[in-house]
């Protein structure tokens, strides 16, 4: 109504906010919904002849639970353009919103992927140039403490060639197969 009692519910408004017809019959309409949405039905009801407002609302169910509904309101007129109640048409949008906040995740996790798989080929490069060098080094070494300095910064290249292997099969999200193959082919 004009002053924002409620004087129809249709079975699907009445389900989702889990009240019977007869509980919301003369109710404000604030009755079903949550705090944070009061504003949003004043500046709604403000609505002239001619306009619509549109926009989300948080309903409060019988359970206390909340929920997120995109809604219109149309103000109705009669022969000399008073406004004497308004049409509220709503959706239950939660389980859009669910949807979109996976979508967003899912794409940060594809950039992070794509940041990772980036960093590990970059870091591979010098690596194996580490672990070559240091190879030739050791080959070349006669004294034994050098050795020794040697096959640790060898350990900790092919650790450090692990870490980035493991980092890219994460990314890849795909077994690495390895097969016999003849290079002079």
């Amino acid at each position: 109504s004009r002053d924002g009692h409620i004087r129809h519910a249709n079975r699907a408004f009445c389900q989702a906010v889990g009240f019977e017809l007869v509980d919301l019959l003369d109710r404000p309409r604030s009755a079903v919904l949550a705090e944070e949405s009061l504003p949003k039905l004043d500046e709604a009801t403000k609505v002239m002849k001619g306009q619509a407002w549109n926009g989300t609302l948080v309903h409060r169910r019988s359970d206390g639970s909340t929920f997120q509904a995109a809604c219109a309101v149309v103000p109705l007129t009669n022969d000399h353009g008073q406004v004497t109640h308004y049409v509220q048409m709503e959706r239950d949008i939660t389980e859009e919103l669910r949807l979109r906040g996976q979508l967003i995740h899912s794409e940060r996790l594809s950039a992070v992927g794509q940041l990772v798989s980036g960093v590990a080929h970059e870091l591979n490069n010098p690596l194996q140039s580490i672990l070559g060098f240091t190879e030739l080094l050791i080959d070349a070494e006669e004294r034994p403490e050098l050795r020794r300095d040697l096959e640790q910064v060898r350990s900790e290249a092919i650790r450090a060639g692990k870490i980035v292997r493991n980092l890219l099969a994460f990314v890849r999200r795909s077994s690495s197969e390895r097969t016999i193959a003849n290079v002079n082919e």
